[in-house]
């Protein structure tokens, strides 16, 4: 399990009987263990009930990491460290600029970028040669190790399809110079 979880922050919740959860507890080197067990004998437990009731414990735990998320986005945004602009979060992505990015389930932006380039293109309409940039940020912010947040719609942070926080703050002119069509 040490070796699945080595580089994994998600909360680890602990499903036993009291007396081998504490000795996994001294045990582990793991820091996101949960402080909430599900003590019992899970032996006959189908694996999607032990995920709901699991799930009981991690969604507070998530809810309150989206909303330091989220607070980290507004104070960020009042130190001109934010950007809700697709082109600037595209080229912030792929430069590893993003520590944090909000982006809506079942949301699109449509485009092309060129990296050699850094030309970020965004149509209202998928084109043939089009990719969902929105899904370029995520994928490049897990490239870089940054932290996303798939959230629907009215839990974005803004009006923007999408929002993220910068590592550090970013002269405007690195993140202005995407070449526009």
């Amino acid at each position: 399990l040490q070796k699945v979880l080595r580089t994994e922050q998600a909360p680890l919740v602990l499903a036993g009987v009291d007396y081998m959860m504490g000795l996994y507890r001294r045990a582990s080197h793991y820091p996101h263990i949960a402080q909430q067990t599900l003590s019992g004998n899970f032996d006959r437990t189908l694996p999607e009930e032990l995920h709901t009731r699991a799930w009981h414990v991690v969604q507070p735990i998530f809810l309150e990491c989206r909303q330091a998320a989220v607070s980290r986005f507004e104070q960020a945004s009042a130190y001109a460290q934010a950007s809700t602009d697709v082109r600037e979060l595209v080229l912030a992505a792929h430069d590893g600029l993003l520590e944090v990015v909000f982006i809506p389930v079942g949301r699109q932006v449509w485009g092309h970028f060129d990296p050699e380039t850094r030309r970020v293109d965004i149509h209202e309409t998928q084109g043939p040669e089009d990719d969902d940039l929105l899904d370029l940020i995520g994928t490049e912010v897990l490239r870089t190790g940054g932290a996303i947040w798939a959230v629907q719609p009215d839990e974005m942070p803004t009006l923007a399809p999408a929002a993220g926080v910068l590592r550090y703050p970013v002269p405007t002119a690195v993140l202005e110079e995407a070449q526009v069509e």
